[in-house]
């Protein structure tokens, strides 16, 4: 899998971690620019990446490192984050991350990736 360079320059607990769960998945995937900090609640985001595969029902993984559990709940719902087969959110501590993809499949794999391994 291809660096993902905004990782490096987040100061957060979590990076790692993300790097491990990327790693895991099946399929490329490549940053793309991402304008986070128009979001409610953003003063509470740590840093944040988002990343695309190439793809037939392209995968769109959105992350957000947070200052802590509750935020990472909180900036989700401020945001209305959507729930439901093809775009849905969850978290891992302080990480908030969004799977986007036509494929409600793949979507639902990709969460099983990040939450299966703490």
């Amino acid at each position: 899998m291809q660096q993902i360079l905004s990782l490096q320059t987040i100061d957060h607990e979590g990076t790692r971690r993300i790097e491990a769960f990327l790693k895991e998945l099946a399929e490329p995937l490549y940053e793309i620019p991402f304008q986070w900090k128009y979001l409610q609640l953003s003063q509470h985001i740590i840093g944040a990446c988002q990343l695309q595969s190439k793809e037939k029902n392209r995968l769109t993984v959105s992350i957000f490192f947070c200052e802590g559990y509750f935020m990472a709940s909180d900036i989700a719902k401020a945001n209305d984050f959507p729930i439901h087969p093809t775009a849905r959110w969850s978290q891992n501590g302080g990480i908030l991350y969004i799977v986007e993809s036509a494929d409600p499949e793949k979507v639902s794999n990709v969460l099983g990736v990040f939450a299966g391994k703490e």
